[in-house]
């Protein structure tokens, strides 16, 4: 069988306690320092506790793989301190004791992939017992994990390679009989299918009951939707919100899993979704071609709150020609456009005032991206000939013909409300996706981000993109705030990332254990509004933890630092202010500035508690490493036992 065991090495020390930002509690220098995550900054109200593997007791011939060098090759570099419990027979376990009442259970596995990758992986299942009493059997599939790369090439690969990355995912169930304090939880493979099945940790909570339909509501049920996992619920799901957006009504989506073979979008102002709950009321969208999955808004005032979102998508690029053939790059809008699945849990225009809160994604391209997408750069130059569509370069006069399939559209919402402001979204879990967790893009402004877990995804967990994509009228973001969030365990870019805009405001976050990946960068990598340079309006990132971050080599061979400043001329990175962060056992440089075209960029009180504990070190790691191009920064009350400035950045430090 294909990668059967996933081995591993690592070594972990005894704990120590942070406050979120600066700390004077930090033990002696070690190898790795593991602690408790800070109680006052991360998503720190999440109803469930974790209890991970390194605690767990193991039986049978099960095995603890570790690493320590976060060797990206190993399995265990994208696990929770890089250590887990392998199980290989029937016969092996691993358990905990339970000191709190809860009834619904996150397990987070790998599993081996299928020999060929494609997307189709493996199946297998766990059982789970309660003090030695078999409660349920939870079926376990890779086909959402394991995504393969090349270096240099941003493209996810269809075929197996060396350099694999997303190797765990996730299943959640609800227990029939809550657990309560002193209850052991086992759990054991249920069949010897020679498939080595690996437990990171699982994560416990207290579940209440179902939401009732609402007053004022209108049921998708009462419409002829099914919510058995089964039926195509599509049309009947669009008929309530038809109906309600018509009465003015919330649309209810009782407890059930509706399968939903299409994008919903939501195009009228102030319609309302309002599920049972996260762990009741399931969307499941089955449709993996191009933009055919996900909700879609394009109004003022929307909510949707309370359900699960998951799909059957695998990809992050390529889309599907009318042959099944999947195509990555084609030449129309751009010569050489690379074509992402653009399969989004939630995107769109939220206009002004909508709520985003208690949703949980899975499995989709992106979690959140809000970005209206009404405009194709070139998409007038798209004409029909004999032979099929042609899109023709006004630049070169080159003609490219067009794979017969391909949709000539980024998006179903045509940008005729005003771009997204004073949108909240709160209380959401974003996890398991191919790109980014949340995006807030194309002139997204004065929006929140609030009290939300983001884990394995594979790119920025949390961004904030200035671009202009839907034209060169797109105004520029404005004031958005990030605060009081958990972004762990992703494998490439970085952990919260900004592109241009200005005035946004990071805090309170807990940023950690990143494969390939910066912890925070600012970056002037893609194209898009400049940073605002108001001196009244600055950029700033205060009472942060960032732990275990920065990589030796990323995807593009980029050394990046846990606080990883990049410029270019594009243009200048100014008036940025880093205030009250602690980093921990950085895998490369605290803090990188690198490019140059930077200036007014601020750091005070900040803690750096080892670095270069990353794979494969090409080069010396420092506290504060400054190269390439010229820049300037001030450094006050900031961990400088090492300097690098080979390129005579002006530096200036105070106490």
């Amino acid at each position: 069988m294909f990668k059967q065991s996933l081995l591993a090495s690592t070594l972990l020390i005894p704990a120590m306690m942070l406050s979120c930002g600066n700390s004077n509690k930090a033990t002696a220098e070690s190898e790795f320092t593991s602690f408790e995550k800070p109680k006052d900054c991360g998503a720190y109200n999440m109803p469930y506790v974790r209890y991970d593997s390194k605690d767990a007791k193991k039986g049978g011939e099960a095995t603890l793989e570790k690493i320590s060098d976060f060797d990206y090759h190993k399995t265990a570099s994208e696990a929770s301190n890089q250590e887990y419990i392998a199980l290989h027979t029937t016969n092996d376990f691993i358990s905990w004791k339970i000191n709190e009442s809860a009834n619904g259970v996150t397990v987070r596995f790998t599993l081996p992939d299928n020999e060929s990758g494609e997307s189709v992986g493996q199946k297998s299942s766990l059982d789970i017992f309660i003090n030695d009493n078999k409660v349920k059997e939870v079926p376990l599939d890779s086909r959402w994990t394991w995504q393969y790369f090349k270096t240099n090439v941003s493209e996810p690969l269809m075929t197996v390679t060396d350099y694999a990355m997303m190797r765990f995912d996730e299943v959640h169930f609800l227990l029939a009989e809550s657990l309560k304090p002193g209850d052991v939880v086992t759990i054991k493979k249920s069949t010897n299918d020679n498939l080595d099945c690996g437990v990171d940790f699982i994560e416990i909570e207290e579940v209440a009951a179902p939401i009732a339909q609402p007053e004022n509501s209108l049921s998708v049920k009462d419409f002829g939707a099914k919510g058995d996992g089964q039926t195509d619920d599509y049309n009947a799901i669009i008929k309530c919100i038809n109906a309600a957006q018509k009465s003015g009504k919330t649309v209810y989506f009782p407890e059930g899993t509706y399968n939903i073979n299409d994008m919903l979008k939501l195009d009228l102002d102030g319609t309302n979704i309002q599920g049972a709950g996260m762990w009741y009321t399931n969307f499941y969208f089955t449709n993996d071609n191009f933009r055919s999955g996900g909700i879609c808004g394009n109004a003022n005032k929307l909510r949707i709150s309370d359900v699960y979102i998951n799909g059957y998508n695998t990809r992050r690029l390529g889309q599907k020609d009318k042959d099944g053939n999947i195509v990555y790059v084609t030449n129309y809008g751009w010569e050489g456009r690379v074509l992402y699945q653009d399969q989004k849990g939630i995107s769109g225009n939220f206009g002004d005032g909508s709520v985003i809160e208690n949703v949980w994604v899975e499995h989709f391209e992106c979690g959140i991206w809000i970005a209206p997408y009404a405009w194709v750069e070139g998409k007038e130059n798209i004409f029909t000939t004999p032979e099929g569509l042609v899109w023709k370069n006004k630049d070169s006069g080159k003609e490219f013909k067009v794979p017969a399939g391909l949709v000539l559209d980024t998006c179903g919402a045509v940008a005729d409300k005003d771009r997204t402001k004073n949108l909240r979204v709160s209380n959401v879990r974003l996890r398991n996706q191919y790109a980014d967790g949340v995006n807030f893009a194309e002139g997204t402004s004065f929006s929140v981000f609030e009290h939300s877990n983001v884990r394995n995804c594979g790119d920025d967990g949390i961004a904030s993109w200035s671009q202009k994509d839907a034209g060169p009228k797109t105004p520029a973001n404005k004031g958005n705030i990030f605060r009081y969030n958990t972004v762990e365990l992703g494998w490439r870019a970085g952990g919260i990332g900004m592109f241009g805009g200005g005035g946004h405001e990071i805090h309170h976050c807990y940023v950690a254990e990143h494969m390939l990946s910066a912890g925070i960068r600012f970056t002037a990598d893609f194209p898009g509004s400049p940073l605002d340079i108001d001196p009244e309006n600055p950029m700033r990132v205060h009472d942060c933890v960032i732990y275990k971050c920065g990589t030796t080599s990323d995807l593009f061979t980029n050394w990046l630092a846990s606080i990883d400043v990049h410029g270019s001329d594009r243009y200048p990175l100014e008036n940025i202010q880093f205030e009250n962060i602690t980093i921990i056992d950085s895998q490369t440089d605290g803090i990188q500035l690198w490019g140059g075209n930077m200036k007014n960029i601020i750091f005070k009180d900040i803690t750096i508690k080892g670095i270069g504990k990353g794979y494969k070190p090409s080069k010396e790691s420092y506290d504060i490493n400054a190269h390439g191009g010229k820049g300037n920064a001030k450094f006050i009350n900031v961990t400088n036992s090492s300097i690098n400035n080979p390129d005579n950045y002006d530096l200036e430090f105070t106490k």
